[in-house]
């Protein structure tokens, strides 16, 4: 029984050991180790966008996209508005892959605005990704922070060499 106990742990030593050590090659366009799309490769750094995750108020989508486990990994959040505004640019436009023709959270914030009825809020960034829209091609504006917007995560890991 030790004999059969000590095999099987060489073989298990043998391919998670390969499995580490695959040459993974990451493209823009192409899908990331948690399962995103990936939107930006620096280095050995690649950055993914995860789906949309659902809508929600500005407080929601921070909470959503924390909570997300693409691929197992905790490490999920929710975009700056530059960052947001490089997923639109590198894949909507770049790689011409449609994400989405709805406006999404960025976890930049804009202090206080004056809507409706001279009414001072919170504000914070959404990006709109529709094409059709006037404020569409990934034009960024301040809106309340209890607007509701759709939500996606973003993370971004080491690749070994």
């Amino acid at each position: 029984m030790k004999r059969y106990g000590c095999l099987f742990f060489v073989f298990l030593f043998i391919c998670v050991g390969n499995v580490f050590s695959q040459n993974t090659t990451y493209e823009v366009g192409g899908v990331g180790p948690g399962g995103g799309l990936v939107f930006a490769v620096e280095g050995p750094f690649v950055y993914e966008v995860s789906r949309i995750l659902g809508e929600g108020t500005w407080a929601q989508a921070v909470n959503i996209a924390k909570n997300y486990r693409g691929g197992d990994f905790t490490d999920w959040y929710l975009p700056s508005r530059t960052e947001l505004s490089l997923v639109y640019s590198s894949i909507v436009e770049g790689k011409q892959i449609p994400l989405g023709s709805v406006p999404f959270w960025t976890s930049s914030e804009a202090g206080m605005g004056t809507f409706g009825g001279g009414k001072q809020e919170p504000v914070a960034y959404w990006i709109n990704f529709g094409k059709d829209s006037h404020f569409g091609n990934g034009y960024a504006m301040e809106r309340r922070k209890t607007d509701v917007a759709a939500v996606r995560a973003i993370r971004m890991s080491t690749i070994r060499k």
